[in-house]
């Protein structure tokens, strides 16, 4: 980086400093010291709960107009330094109650008396304004949706209406957050406010909105560092209220976030630069126990891939398709990368991949293991029969990796037809299914990801009309998903019979490669039962992915739907099992 940009950085970074130091009266200089660290990451802690209770849940008009990614900078680096309880309070008021201004604070022992909001003699002609969520919109989304009801204010994909309901349920007047948000402080936040035509009713000009809003104008997020220490504790923070809030699987995935929460602070606090952090949020993510969780940051992306494919066969990692690899063949067996055993770097992997065992052996195995930067070198103990020698392979283009001598579809024998859905095209295949619909029998190869529309396939196996399982978009109105209001199953596929059906023998092939998608088409063919469904598993993922953005150049996918199976029972983790399950053998992949 040249000098002049650092400089540029430095600049930024300094007039932020400045002024959150200059909002809450912090002395320069007076930084916690590392004896302190519990005291640090409990300032914070108490931050990123009334964090998310505030950004998502209050429904002042002020809060609407926040900038929630630099409010969470300049929080982080004013209540890190707080030094006792009583000066935290102080800090927390004086950033909040700009924002909230009907929030209350208070300590343990010393709940307030009286109703949480004063209303008006007379409130007639005055409207309701509450928060509603259809899952969470975090972007532009057709999916999930984030509604002010009675209020204009701009969503988070940047529109401005005055948002109709998007589910019965309000909130209503009197309705409130009671929560402890650190050792002995508690808080106490309205989810439903009075409004007229100019705003929403509650603040007192004790703490100007307008004097907080021009502070965080001052704070320019493209020129923040992504390793800066208070924007990692900023995307932390960001990230984990999502999950807390909207995340629809905690009810099977046995975690607990709160400690999550604390112990990520402190890998946070004691982690040094873009990478340590980076897996920091990795195994964040991983505790979700979601096949779409990742994260993804550019520069922490390698490259270049191991440049065959692999498998995990009878406990062993097994060159499955070696292309026009010259040192490895089909069925040779991996004992160690760089001399490191390979189980051993397959969990090494795995710490940082979310989602269930048989998604993560898939995802470690297929796409992770020997990543590196395109180019370099990587050594390798090979066992191939009997014999035990080292090669060094060259690692190449990931896209290179992934042409394989895949078939489309094809007549594998006499009226015994084979259709690739992870390759064909439906175009591809509806050009041969005449041809299909007279066969003995079809297999149809679902072990991986289908191409767009392939799912009309099943309209050729059914005679009657068929659904997809239950998606379910949680309605959330109150925070830490307690109490939901139930979920919103629009969207789910109607899938209704074409010419021709076939009628031969039909087989699905899958295993753990099949996700999401293919896993929509596999639980119809598993309900229906409209064939058998032969090999391993599927991942145990499905639902529509609900991205978002974080400060520096950072992306988080996660799963922001609750999928069901067709009669109610769980999906997640579980996946499509096999009625005919099939292993794959070293001696089957030799012999091709």
């Amino acid at each position: 980086m040249k000098n002049g940009k650092c400089s540029a950085v430095a600049a930024c970074l300094a007039v932020a400093a400045f002024a959150c130091f200059h909002l809450l009266g912090v002395q320069a200089g007076q930084q916690p010291q590392q004896s302190d660290q519990n005291r640090v990451i409990q300032n914070l802690r108490a931050f990123a709960k009334i964090y998310g209770y505030v950004k998502y849940f209050h429904p002042s008009d002020e809060a609407s107009d926040t900038d929630w990614h630099k409010f969470a900078v300049l929080g982080v680096a004013a209540v890190k330094t707080a030094m006792d309880q009583e000066e935290l309070e102080t800090r927390l008021r004086e950033l909040f109650l700009p924002i909230a201004p009907t929030m209350r604070l208070y300590r343990s022992g010393r709940k307030p008396t009286g109703p949480v909001l004063h209303s008006p003699e007379d409130p007639s002609g005055l409207k309701t304004v509450a928060w509603q969520h259809l899952g969470i919109e975090l972007g532009r989304s057709r999916t999930y949706s984030s509604k002010r009801i009675n209020r204009k204010s701009k969503s988070p994909a940047g529109d401005e209406d005055e948002s109709e309901k998007l589910f019965d349920k309000v909130p209503a007047i009197g309705e409130c957050i009671e929560a402890k948000v650190s050792l002995g402080l508690h808080c106490q936040i309205p989810l439903a406010l009075y409004s007229d035509q100019e705003s929403t009713l509650g603040s007192t000009g004790d703490y100007p909105f307008q004097a907080l809003k021009k502070r965080l104008s001052q704070i320019v997020l493209d020129k923040l560092p992504a390793d800066d220490e208070d924007v990692r504790f900023a995307n932390l923070i960001i990230a984990w209220n999502v999950f807390q809030h909207f995340y629809p699987y905690f009810d099977v995935v046995k975690v607990n976030w709160e400690s999550v929460l604390t112990k990520s602070l402190r890998e946070t606090k004691e982690s040094s630069g873009t990478k340590e952090f980076y897996d920091v949020m990795r195994r964040l993510v991983e505790k979700l126990q979601d096949g779409h969780g990742g994260v993804y940051f550019p520069d922490m992306m390698p490259s270049g891939r191991f440049p065959v494919q692999l498998d995990w066969v009878e406990n062993q990692l097994v060159v499955v398709y070696a292309g026009d690899s010259k040192n490895l063949r089909r069925g040779d067996i991996i004992r160690s990368f760089d001399g490191i055993l390979a189980e051993r770097a397959l969990k090494d992997i795995e710490q940082f991949i979310s989602g269930s065992p048989q998604w993560k052996r898939s995802v470690s195995t297929v796409r992770r293991v020997g990543a590196g930067e395109i180019g370099t070198v990587i050594r390798l103990l090979i066992q191939r029969g009997d014999q035990e020698f080292e090669v060094e392979v060259e690692r190449v283009d990931y896209a290179d990796v992934q042409k394989s001598k895949d078939r489309l579809i094809e007549q594998i024998e006499e009226g015994i037809y084979y259709v690739n859905l992870t390759t064909a095209t439906m175009d591809e295949i509806d050009s041969r299914m005449k041809s299909l619909a007279k066969a003995e029998g079809v297999i149809f190869d679902l072990r991986g990801y289908p191409r767009g529309g392939n799912h009309e396939v099943l309209q050729h196996l059914i005679t009657e009309p068929v659904t997809s399982a239950r998606w379910n978009k949680p309605q959330v109105i109150y925070p830490d998903q307690k109490n939901l209001v139930g979920y919103d199953t629009s969207g789910r596929w109607q899938l209704t019979p074409k010419e021709p059906t076939l009628r031969g023998t039909i087989i699905f092939l899958t295993n753990a490669r099949a996700i999401s998608y293919a896993e929509s088409i596999m639980g119809i063919v598993e309900h229906y039962h409209l064939a058998e469904i032969v090999g391993q598993p599927t991942a145990g993922t499905n639902g529509n992915v609900n991205p978002f953005k974080l400060i520096g150049g950072y992306r988080i996918n996660w799963t922001g739907m609750k999928v069901l199976k067709h009669d109610g029972s769980q999906h997640h983790l579980i996946g499509i099992r096999p009625t005919v399950g099939v292993r794959r053998t070293i001696k089957a992949v030799r012999e091709g």
